[in-house]
């Protein structure tokens, strides 16, 4: 039909989309540099994105095509608004933005500590969320499919969970679920979430080609309560073996509660492989906390 023609046309960006879209990335690369140097405890969350906003404009975007800025318990919700909340130290803030440039739109995901600096359990869910977005940008080559992409990603974060005592089972299909909530990639372009209908529709088979852009962004959250009622997602398990795993996870989990990261970033694919296009925005602990010193 005419709307699949047009997510063919638009599957694959030309050099001049590229360009554009390399300048809206830019816009917000350099307003996150801005605002790990501006951050402080104390601020409110609405104060940030408003620093955020202020600079992407001043760097000449249309506008902001999309900003999230949780702390605390509020980036465990992936879909969290923009509140009055107090950005507490020890807190981390999951920020996601991006900026409109000539119709062509950035979407970039980061995750820093408000106080400066991470703690030891905010470091363990950072540094495995950071190894395997990596994982998930190393794979995504021509040739290679889209969805076999996500389980190298998804597998990565399991094998940590399980090693840091947050599940039992890597092959239990609903602990899996607990806590991958989300999809880690989608088309960026016209729109944030560019032909998200057609991508879904096509996940296990549809291969990376030359010209596509896209995000790799996995995430990992903790909210208040998760363990305290078994989730319908658990199908036909039993209230003892709920019980059990709860029992054997608790106490881990009490470590990383009201936690959340998510790191995500703008992929070019070229013919031999890819090119990170938000490659400048920090993520590496120690860049980070070197910065906001």
């Amino acid at each position: 039909n005419t709307a699949y023609l047009f997510y063919q046309l638009r599957e694959i960006k030309d050099s001049t989309e590229i360009s554009i879209l390399t300048k809206a990335i830019d816009i917000t690369a350099k307003s996150y540099q801005h605002i790990l140097k501006t951050m402080k405890p104390g601020m409110t969350e609405k104060s940030v994105v408003e620093i955020f906003k202020q600079k992407q404009s001043e760097l000449g975007a249309q506008s902001t095509s999309f900003i999230q800025a949780g702390s605390g318990h509020n980036g465990t919700n992936i879909h969290a608004r923009v509140t009055d909340k107090i950005i507490e130290k020890g807190e981390l803030v999951v920020f996601d933005a991006g900026a409109w440039y000539q119709g062509y739109t950035s979407d970039i995901s980061r995750t820093y500590p408000a106080g400066g600096k991470f703690t030891k359990n905010q470091k363990e869910i950072y540094q495995l969320v950071l190894t395997a977005q990596k994982a998930g940008i190393d794979k995504m080559k021509p040739g290679q499919i889209m969805y076999e992409v996500q389980k190298t990603v998804e597998d990565v974060l399991v094998e940590g969970l399980f090693r840091l005592g947050l599940i039992t089972d890597v092959s239990s299909e609903w602990q899996r679920q607990l806590y991958l909530v989300h999809g880690y990639y989608h088309y960026i372009g016209l729109d944030i979430h560019d032909l998200y209908p057609f991508m879904h529709r096509e996940i296990k088979t549809k291969k990376y080609q030359p010209g596509m852009v896209m995000t790799m962004e996995p995430g990992l959250y903790f909210p208040a309560g998760l363990l305290d009622k078994k989730p319908a997602r658990a199908g036909d398990l039993s209230d003892e073996e709920f019980n059990e795993f709860v029992k054997a996870t608790r106490d881990n989990y009490k470590k990383y509660e009201n936690m959340a990261v998510r790191i995500e970033d703008d992929v070019l694919i070229t013919e031999n492989g890819n090119l990170v296009l938000s490659g400048s925005v920090p993520k590496e602990i120690k860049e980070i906390e070197k910065i906001m010193k």
